[in-house]
Parts: C-alpha cells; structure tokens; sequence
C-alpha cells in the first residue's frame, strides 16, 4: 500500500507544487503592491481558481492513467490488486488535493480580512474527528464515480458504440443504488421522502456521527470494490 501511495502521490507532484507556490506567492505580494484595490480581489480569485482546477486536473489524470496506455500496462503486470492500486491513488491524490485548496482558501480569507473584521466567530463541533473523516471520504467519491465510469467503459462496453455513454449511465445507476445504503440509517431518524430521493434526518450526537460515517465508508467501499472487479477481470486498454 505504501508504494502505491507514492505512485499515486508522485504523479504531477511537481505541477501541484509549482501551482502552490505560484499561489503562495501571490497572496504574499498582493497586499505588498495592490492592498484595497480591486486588483487584489482579481488577483486572489484567479490564484484560489488557478490551484483548484490544477488539482481537479492531476487527480482526475492520475487516476485516468490506470485506465490508459501504456501507464495502464505497468498496473494489470503489477503482482498487487486492483484495489490496493485504486485505493492508493485515490487516498494519496484526495489528500493532496484538500491540502492545496485548503491553503487556496485560506489564502482567499486573509485577502479579505479587513482591519475592521476585529473577531472571527469560529464553531467547532465536538465531533470534529468523525466530520472530518465523512468529509474526506465525501471528498473522493468524484474520483471514486471517475474511476468506476473508466472501468465500466473499458470492460462491460469496451466494444460497443457510444461505450462512454452507456457507462455513463451505468455508472450513475450504481450510484443510486449505493446511495440507498443510507436507508440503514432510517431506525435511527426520521426519513423524508421526496419521489426517488429522500433524507434521513439524524439526532446531532456522536453516533449518528459514527454512523453517518460508517455507511458513508460502506459506499464508497462498494464502488471501490466493483471498480477493482472490473479491472483485475476483464479491462481492455
């Protein structure tokens, strides 16, 4: 696993930095040369802009290579499984992405923090630990939907027209049914039906927190598993 984390963190690792030191930069001399002026606000939604569509663009390349020829290859020789592979590049590229846009934002608030913003009014929940872990699984899922839609397209539909499409639709299909998952929430809440969408309204106390958690890691254990199906059975690249 730890190799597969390197790879998967190696991969446009340099294009990340470049980008957040190119940032960092920036909201440095902004204040320097163009404090209070509009400059300042442009500059700083271009650089917080520029670091999130740099990292959307090497998470979603990174996991494309596994995808693609001839980086592909190395990952189906490879004597590891298809899930400690996914599961690598999934962990190490969310991580990195969350951390560059994370300084992206934190750079956008001091640009427009003023000397009249005395306090900042800051809540933290007392089950910060288990927020933050949900938001980091929420996090990966685009990668995670990626990753299945790439595995359905060069398997199930490999060699039928319009592939991309169907396995688009596959793809959201399995989503939904995964999304279920959350009725096992429903002895613990009160559900709210809304035609093919409901909520599941949950008591704020840490275990519904837990639980939250617990089948949020249930799906996106799901799509992980039935991606890396498809990819140590029947990928075409």
């Amino acid at each position: 696993m730890y190799n597969q984390l390197y790879y998967g963190t190696r991969n446009h690792l340099n294009l990340r930095i470049a980008t957040l030191c190119i940032v960092i930069g920036i909201n440095i001399l902004l204040p320097l040369v163009a404090s209070g002026t509009a400059i300042q606000g442009i500059g700083t939604g271009f650089a917080f802009l520029a670091i999130l569509c740099i990292n959307i663009y090497a998470s979603f390349s990174n996991i494309n290579r596994l995808f693609s020829a001839p980086s592909g290859y190395l990952t189906l020789l490879a004597p590891v499984p298809s899930w400690k592979t996914l599961l690598g590049h999934i962990i190490s590229n969310t991580i990195l992405s969350l951390v560059s846009i994370t300084i992206g934002t934190l750079g956008v608030m001091a640009q427009t923090v003023t000397p009249h913003h005395t306090a900042v009014g800051v809540s933290v929940s007392r089950y910060w630990w288990v927020m933050t872990a949900i938001m980091l699984v929420w996090s990966a899922m685009p990668l995670l939907a990626f990753a299945l839609w790439r595995a359905i397209s060069k398997s199930v539909f490999y060699r039928l027209p319009l592939q991309k499409l169907l396995s688009a639709i596959c793809t959201i299909i399995f989503l939904i049914i995964t999304n279920w998952f959350y009725l096992l929430l429903a002895p613990f809440g009160t559900v709210e039906r809304y035609r093919w969408f409901f909520t599941v309204m949950l008591p704020s106390n840490q275990l519904s927190a837990i639980l939250l958690f617990a089948v949020t890691l249930l799906q996106a254990a799901a799509i992980l598993f039935a991606t890396a199906y498809l990819m140590d059975r029947r990928i075409n690249l």
